[in-house]
This record gives C-alpha cells, sequence and structure tokens, in this order.
C-alpha cells in the first residue's frame, strides 16, 4: 500500500514527481475561495495533527478521508483573520499552542480528550510561526511567542532582526543581507522590513474623504520605510490624496491615479488646500 502525503495543490511538478518517485500517493488540497490568496490551498490551514489523527476541515474532508484517522472537523474557515486560522495550531510532544478562543471546536474536543496541556497566545497562526525541532524544541521569530514556549518550558531560540533597513532603497537592503552572507529572495505577500503595528489614528468618519482613507502621518512612516528622498512613488488608487500629501511633506516625487471623476475632484481639493497649490491641467492623448 502507497504511503500518503498531503499537499498543497500548487507544488511545483518537479517537487510531486519527486515524492511519487519516493513511492507516495499525493493527496491535494483543493483550492479554496475562502481564503486570500497565498494560503488558498495551504496545508496547515486546512488540517490539524493531533498525534496520530488529522483533523480536516469540512470542505476538504471528502477529498482526505481515505486516509486513516482523519477526523472531519467541525467548522468551516472564514475569510477574515481570525477566522481563517481554525486548525493553525501547533502541537509540541503533548503541548498545543494557540489562540484558543477561535480554535476548531472538534479539533480543541480532540486536543483535551488526548490530554495535551493547552497553552493560549494571541498569535493565532501558531503553526506557521513556530519550527518544531523535537519533542521540547523550537525555534521562533516571534518574541510573544519565544516568552510563552520559554515559560511552558520549552527550549525555544528566538531568531531576531536587529537590521536598521530605514529609509534604504531595496537595493541597498539587498546589499545589507548579502554582506551578512544571507541568501536574498523575493516572496510575494511577506514583507519583514516594516512594523508589525502602527499607532496611528484615523479621522472621524464625518471628517473622511472617503471610507478607507489614511491619515497622513501614517503614508508618511511608511513611505519613509520603502524609499529614499526624491524617488518616485506611484499611488494607482489614489482616493482621499493623502499619499500626495504625505510624499510631498518628506520629499518624494508623486504620481497619483483616480478614475472616479468625483473623488478625482474631492481629491484634487484636499491635495490643494493642504499644500497651498493648484493643480495644472493638462490634455494627453493615449
Amino acid at each position: 500500500m502507497k504511503r500518503k502525503v498531503i499537499i498543497d495543490n500548487r507544488m511545483r511538478e518537479k517537487e510531486k514527481n519527486k515524492l511519487e518517485e519516493l513511492g507516495y500517493e499525493l493527496l491535494e488540497i483543493n483550492t479554496s475561495d475562502k481564503v486570500y490568496s497565498e494560503i488558498v490551498s495551504h496545508v496547515d490551514i486546512f488540517t490539524c495533527k493531533v498525534g496520530e489523527k488529522i483533523i480536516v476541515e469540512p470542505s476538504q474532508y471528502m477529498k482526505l478521508s481515505k486516509i486513516p484517522n482523519v477526523i472531519k472537523g467541525k467548522e468551516e474557515i472564514q475569510e477574515k483573520y481570525p477566522f481563517d486560522i481554525k486548525y493553525n495550531v501547533c502541537t509540541i510532544e503533548k503541548k498545543a499552542i494557540h489562540n484558543f478562543q477561535y480554535t476548531d471546536s472538534k479539533l480543541k474536543q480532540e486536543l483535551i480528550n488526548d490530554e495535551y496541556e493547552l497553552i493560549n497566545t494571541t498569535q493565532g497562526y501558531t503553526n506557521c510561526s513556530i519550527a518544531v525541532i523535537d519533542s521540547n524544541s523550537a525555534i521562533v521569530s516571534d518574541k510573544g511567542l519565544y516568552k510563552i514556549l520559554k515559560f511552558h518550558g520549552i527550549d525555544t531560540l528566538l531568531v531576531e532582526n536587529n537590521l536598521d533597513i530605514k529609509g534604504k532603497s531595496s537595493y541597498e537592503v539587498r546589499d545589507i543581507l548579502q554582506g551578512k552572507g544571507l541568501e536574498v529572495s523575493y516572496m510575494r505577500g511577506t514583507n519583514g522590513m516594516l512594523p508589525t503595528t502602527f499607532d496611528y489614528q484615523p479621522k472621524n468618519s464625518k471628517d473622511k474623504i472617503m471610507e478607507s482613507e489614511k491619515p497622513v502621518k501614517l503614508i508618511e512612516e511608511i513611505i519613509e520605510y520603502i524609499s529614499k528622498p526624491y524617488e518616485v512613488l506611484l499611488d494607482q488608487f489614489a482616493g482621499s490624496g493623502n499619499f500626495v500629501i504625505a510624499c510631498n511633506n518628506k520629499n518624494r516625487n508623486a504620481i497619483a491615479i483616480e478614475k472616479d471623476k468625483a473623488m478625482f475632484e474631492k481629491m484634487k481639493d484636499n491635495i490643494e488646500s493642504n499644500l497651498n497649490v493648484e493643480f495644472e491641467e493638462i490634455d494627453l492623448e493615449y
């Protein structure tokens, strides 16, 4: 009987062929339209291994039901965080780490039945955030997880990022990383350069030009991380125009695009009143 392995259906053919050569039967996670693109068929989002059992999110159950000891979870994941983390529980020996407020109820009950110690954390994607080394060792880059794991007696290595990259171009960041002997590659959907939180209060709804309007100070801080003075930055969905104002305040050149005529007029008034300038209109054929 072939051994079975659950994989992300986006795995390259090269790896799929190699696994099949090794005698594995491949069971692919179906693409889901419930979550954002980077995790649409991510194994750790839709399954969780508890000892010899595998708890599976209901929409994936039929595909994986041929695996021994597969148990159907109770709740389907949802698009918005934290309702997409229901099955992303990390287990280390008989310890389970997760934000248990949002754990699938069937999965949580199986952990309790099997006498796992439930370690609660505010971090939701614990299985994606903890590299389990053995029955009592792990590697993390999150300081909060590091403290929790150490408190519960798990030998944990914290990998810290102490690089000063604020205001540096992507080329300078690349040179810094390579100078430290690190391999540089580019991945969609991940960026370790920006802070994980920004402390800026939005305007009151009645004072906003548009509902999703971002504070100018927030945009200023972000552009200082991603650009250098006098570089040209593009906003393809300009909306309120606060991006242009922030670029001006931080000595960046800006190109702003807004297709909605009514919103464009609001953007124009916002920029002119804040920067004390007047738009010059030109006709272009394209």
